[in-house]
């Protein structure tokens, strides 16, 4: 037997999951359907009416189709969604790197060295080198045996 599932909101699952044990609501607004037949057999119109037409598969309630979705469907339609986080994320850790590097350049700058912000910031030189650049180093090197001299 074929599960499907339909995105509805969670007020409308709660209605959908009523009409009998076949709908399950299976949280954040998503109904888990395990035999559309007594569905199919509403008159259309009617809430929790199971269509098929050049749509798709729908449950119908409040005058709204929904689309249902077979495991296949439903797993793609996951992936889609996990990769769009996936694809926020990494938007928001680049921007906070960014950030990041904003603020142990600046630390750098006032403190003298990459070493010393390295103490200050309780962090691996070699990454404060990283990531202010091997160019400031040796600038800073430069600039000591100036001083040096």
């Amino acid at each position: 037997m074929t599960t499907y599932t339909a995105q509805v909101g969670p007020d409308n699952a709660a209605k959908l999951e009523a009409l009998g044990p076949n709908v399950t609501d299976i949280g954040e607004g998503t109904v888990e359907i395990t035999d559309l037949e007594p569905l199919r057999a509403l008159a259309e119109g009617v809430d929790g009416s199971i269509t098929e037409d050049d749509d798709g598969l729908q449950i119908w309630l409040g005058g709204e189709g929904y689309p249902l979705f077979g495991a296949i469907d439903a797993a793609v339609a996951e992936a889609f969604g996990k990769q769009a986080q996936w694809v926020e994320a990494k938007r928001m850790y680049d921007r906070a790197a960014g950030y990041r590097d904003e603020a142990v350049r600046a630390v750098v700058e006032l403190a003298g060295s990459p070493e010393a912000a390295a103490t200050l910031l309780e962090m691996d030189a070699a990454e404060v080198i990283a990531i202010v650049g091997v160019a400031a180093s040796e600038a800073d090197a430069a600039t000591d045996a100036e001083l040096a001299d």
